[in-house]
């Protein structure tokens, strides 16, 4: 049997109980155990000496972890007064007599375990203590055994991570010298084309780097055995895409646009002010492919307030006004509501506008109506993909904040019609990094340009030691006329002390009186309509919220925004938040209160935030500090766990990628019937564990 296929219970050491917790953990051949690759390295390949000013030296350096080597004397345990508290403490001596204090904390089993005669590696931190350096939980191990780069695990199925280099180990015993034992998902033409190593190669080297292999590469996933993998999964995603791609492109539509003098009349009637240059440009890309005979998959994204819902309903007048029907889907119940309020706005009672959510009282209805085409234009949620709702001649499907869909819900909701139009839009800017990679052959239009008599937003830090000076700002925009948003990143308390809306909400509504209401994810439909009416008429002056308020807002007499727990929130969550005023001529203040503890690295990423207004910029930097999964939900799409060094060396792989697997699909299409094509595609994806 070959490697792939081999249960992991066949390994020395993996009894039933081990088995059945590393199937928990999705582990089943020996293969799936090999594909767990190493976290990070530890450099164990040479010693450090026990010298004074060495030891400074590198605690100086801040490049705190070392390897010494030496005997452990005087291993006792210190007993505290912290309940579950422990403390081992001892000291390495080196040949020369040299000696360095070393702290274990909640291991005291190493009091009574340490043989004082064997000479041994230790591995750990170094740090000041208050009379000497100290080597801070430092890992024991044979010398004999240890020397060289060893890979760092974690934890999996309940093993730690001398457990898991154990079986790591034995499982690269079962792979042998044949690294082919390991199915590869990528065809070997495809390898010999990218100059790759075959994936059980790859594997080995990364469970075994060699001597000679440079510590930066495998720390940064540079190393050619990492470029395998990330071009491996690079590979397994455009490969699904393109699969989607094809089934959609390769289609004719059967229904046609009608642009004439009457539909240019109609518009210039709806338009309720004149659209910016970027917004006609991508506007007239999305006609342009509308009036194709192949189906648009089209995404329209820009910074936020650059007006692309005004785009999107223009697109919609003209499937509408040709007797076709438009579907909006949102992620959540209260940007479909907003949506469907926006557009009954904009349409004047020319078009009805209806909605479709799991609390919409009157679903069956409107699903009824659908299916008969008596309703041309929905907004909705997820229940508008449900199987029960269908379309007499849906033409355009709009999806709003698109990265909160998998590609599978895309697809469903294009299957509603027959070979219907696609425009994916996103709030979230996109880096041009990530764009090939998430999105494959979708055709990618920006607005680059804000509409005028836009104010600008002034952004300023706070302490959360400082948030009475929050507080009088908000009082002041009050009495000034305007509104003001205060968002938190929790509604309750949590262990980690983020701020929330149940504790320092109090503080607001305690200085500003009856003129605040609440607003967040468990607020009912009903009750939540009844808010932002409130909140833009001015009843309500104040509106203490989450994240719900993040997209889909817009009242241009809202100045101020106050975000509690800035420090918890990724840049581009940030910029999303903030564009929630300074949608008038008025402008607006911004005020990030953080907490005052918060790391140096978080307080340069809030000043980053502070001093760029840019969105496009911000998502750069959100995609380098904080990583995709972070930038814009991007597990989705399979990138949720890569790092942000893994995603800069898998740059130079995505063309290549999306090449190599366009042209797979391709070549299947025109020599395989449809069903082999897919089942060729599923193999490779099963096999890639996709």
């Amino acid at each position: 049997m070959g490697c792939s296929q081999r249960s992991v219970g066949s390994l020395p050491g993996v009894g039933p109980k081990r088995l059945t917790a590393l199937e928990a953990a999705g582990v089943f051949t020996v293969a799936d155990l090999l594909k767990r690759v190493p976290k990070r390295y530890s450099d164990r390949r040479s010693s450090l000496p026990l010298d004074p000013v060495a030891l400074k030296t590198v605690v100086a350096s801040g490049n705190s972890e070392v390897t010494v080597e030496g005997r452990l004397q005087r291993v006792r345990r210190i007993f505290t007064r912290r309940p579950g508290f422990n403390l081992v403490q001892g000291e390495v001596i080196d040949g020369d007599g040299r000696t360095l204090r070393c702290i274990w904390f909640n291991r005291p089993y190493l009091a009574k375990s340490v043989d004082e005669s064997k000479l041994v590696l230790l591995t750990g931190q170094l740090r000041q203590g208050r009379s000497s350096i100290e080597l801070m939980n430092a890992d024991i191990s044979d010398p004999a055994a240890a020397r060289g780069i060893q890979p760092q695990y974690g934890s999996l199925g309940g093993l730690g991570d001398k457990a898991l280099r154990r079986l790591m180990a034995a499982a690269l015993d079962a792979l042998g010298e044949e690294p082919r034992l390991i199915d590869d998902p990528v065809p070997p033409e495809l390898l010999s084309k990218r100059g790759l190593h075959p994936l059980g190669q790859a594997l080995r080297e990364l469970h075994r780097p060699a001597d000679d292999t440079d510590i930066l590469d495998l720390v940064n996933a540079t190393t050619t055995a990492h470029q395998r993998l990330i071009y491996g999964e690079l590979f397994a995603m455009q490969l699904e895409m393109a699969k989607a791609s094809l089934a959609i492109r390769g289609r004719r539509k059967p229904h046609r646009y009608v642009i004439d003098d009457r539909l240019r009349a109609t518009t210039k009637a709806v338009l309720p002010f004149r659209l910016t240059g970027a917004q006609r440009r991508c506007l007239g890309e999305i006609v342009a492919d509308m009036n194709s005979a192949t189906p648009m998959l089209r995404l329209l994204q820009g910074d936020v307030g650059c007006g692309k819902t005004i785009v999107a309903a223009m697109a919609a007048l003209v499937a509408v006004e040709s007797d076709l029907q438009v579907a909006f889907l949102s992620p959540t119940e209260m940007l479909a509501e907003q949506l469907a309020e926006s557009l009954e706005g904009l349409f004047e009672g020319r078009h009805e506008v209806g909605l479709l959510t799991s609390s919409v009282e009157d679903r069956l209805t409107v699903s009824d109506r659908l299916s008969k085409g008596e309703l041309k234009l929905v907004s909705g949620t997820h229940a508008l993909i449900q199987d029960a709702v269908g379309f007499d001649r849906l033409g355009l499907v709009v999806i709003d904040e698109q990265h909160r869909f998998g590609v599978k819900q895309r697809l469903g909701m294009a299957a509603k019609g027959t070979v219907p139009d696609l425009l994916l839009m996103t709030a979230t800017p996109i880096p041009r990094s990530l764009a090939l990679a998430v999105f494959g052959d979708l055709s990618l239009s920006t607005i680059d340009e804000l509409p005028p008599g836009r104010g600008i937003v002034q952004t300023e830090l706070l302490e959360d030691s400082q948030r009475a000076e929050a507080i009088r700002i908000v009082q002041q925009a009050v009495v000034a006329g305007g509104r003001a948003f205060v968002v938190f990143p929790r509604i309750d308390n949590d262990d980690a002390g983020a701020a929330s809306l149940s504790e320092q909400g109090v503080l607001y509504r305690k200085a500003l009186g009856t003129s605040v209401g609440e607003l967040t994810g468990r607020t009912e439909a009903s009750e939540r309509k009844r808010l932002l009416d409130d909140f833009r008429g001015g009843e309500i002056s104040v509106l203490l919220a989450t994240t719900v308020i993040e997209v889909g807002i817009d009242v241009p007499e809202a100045t101020v925004i106050v975000i509690e727990g800035a420090d918890r929130f990724g840049l581009s969550q940030l910029h999303q938040l903030r564009g929630r005023v300074g949608r008038s001529s008025r402008g607006g203040r911004c005020l990030a209160v953080h907490s005052s503890s918060c790391s140096p690295e978080t307080l340069h990423r809030l000043s980053d935030f502070a001093s760029t207004a840019d969105g496009f910029a911000l998502a750069e930097l959100d995609l380098k500090t904080r990583g995709p999964g972070n930038l814009m939900g991007l597990e989705q799409s399979g990138f949720s766990q890569w790092t942000p060094a893994r995603l800069a060396s898998a740059v130079q792989w995505l063309e290549a990628a999306r090449e190599d697997a366009f042209a797979f699909v391709e070549a299947l299409e025109t020599t395989s019937s449809t069903r082999q094509r897919d089942l060729g595609v599923a193999k490779i994806l099963g096999m890639a564990g996709g």
